[in-house]
């Protein structure tokens, strides 16, 4: 088994078989990749969608585990796979035909523990003019749609900084989930808000750290569906909230404090600042002084195999 793709869903029926259609067109033996589908507690017909893909493909695994986060399928999804080349993707992508085999390459060279590709939008209909405007351009040369991870990083080949491999499109060695302990939470329900981490993002900074090559390939690019229902404000200020609550997340496991979360609390409180980010922050620092359950599924050091259910 070369390579184990992994992808998490919920209630996509529709976006999954769209992406499991151009999984099936990949240019190398379908013995030679294995699929794994996790799903979140779908209530549509995603396992209909599932059966009839499981023909298609040699190696085909439809998981079905309801607790509840986005860590869980990718977790799991380690758990379960078979290969050394773990290739994360979302249920709402369409690949090209060399997506694979362009990424087991790249990882032939030893030195190379993450792979990521261009992630570009695919509008369900023409964005409106602001939407366009949430581009912006670093000091590389890249160009960032951040609400909807995507990233355009051109067509050469190049070692890139980790944290421009987004989630939708990520393909890392099975050794370094295995020293990160999995992903952190990520991707959970409104209702369970104050439970959501800082998902890959924590994996990124481990190779990071450790100066670990990431390599970005254009073959390995995808296409990234944006539905009209998130071209709204609404939605993009909602994406600013949950980031406010990641990057808070990860501020308190670096300084496992009760005292200091207090003390930043009352800061953001009585602070001037009303941006949706500085309220996600204040949401988690609110509840994580509250809850002594909390904080401990916060500062976690095994995210693998545990659920939202024991920490409530």
């Amino acid at each position: 088994m070369k390579v184990s793709v992994i992808i998490p869903t919920m209630n996509r029926a529709h976006l999954l078989e769209k992406t499991l259609s151009s999984l099936s067109m990949q240019d190398m033996p379908k013995e030679d990749f294995e699929v794994l589908i996790i799903d979140n507690g779908s209530t549509d017909n995603t396992k209909l969608v599932c059966d009839s893909y499981s023909s298609v493909f040699a190696n085909f695994n439809y998981i079905y585990d309801d607790r509840p986060g986005l860590h869980t399928g990718r977790n799991l999804g380690f758990l379960k796979s078979k290969s050394e080349i773990l290739v994360y993707g979302d249920d709402d992508i369409t690949v090209p035909e060399n997506w694979l085999t362009s990424i087991i390459e790249a990882f032939n060279d030893p030195d190379v523990y993450l792979v990521g590709g261009n992630d570009i939008p695919d509008y369900e209909q023409t964005p409106p003019d602001w939407i366009n405007s949430l581009w912006i351009d670093d000091a590389e040369g890249n160009k960032l749609l951040l609400p909807f991870s995507c990233i355009d990083m051109g067509n050469a080949k190049k070692i890139i900084r980790a944290n421009y491999v987004f989630g939708c499109n990520f393909s890392i060695r099975r050794e370094i989930l295995l020293k990160t302990k999995g992903f952190h939470p990520d991707g959970v329900p409104k209702r369970y808000m104050q439970f959501r981490g800082d998902g890959e993002t924590f994996v990124s900074e481990y190779i990071t750290e450790h100066n670990l090559k990431t390599l970005f390939i254009p073959e390995a690019s995808v296409k990234h569906f944006v539905s009209k229902e998130r071209m709204t404000q609404e939605y993009v200020n909602g994406i600013a909230f949950r980031n406010g609550i990641s990057s808070r997340f990860t501020k308190i496991r670096k300084n496992n404090s009760l005292v200091t979360a207090l003390i930043d609390y009352l800061h953001l409180i009585f602070g001037r600042s009303t941006d949706n980010t500085t309220k996600g922050e204040k949401f988690l620092l609110k509840h994580y002084i509250k809850s002594k359950k909390l904080r401990a599924w916060v500062n976690l050091q095994n995210y693998l195999d545990v659920s939202i259910y024991d920490y409530l």
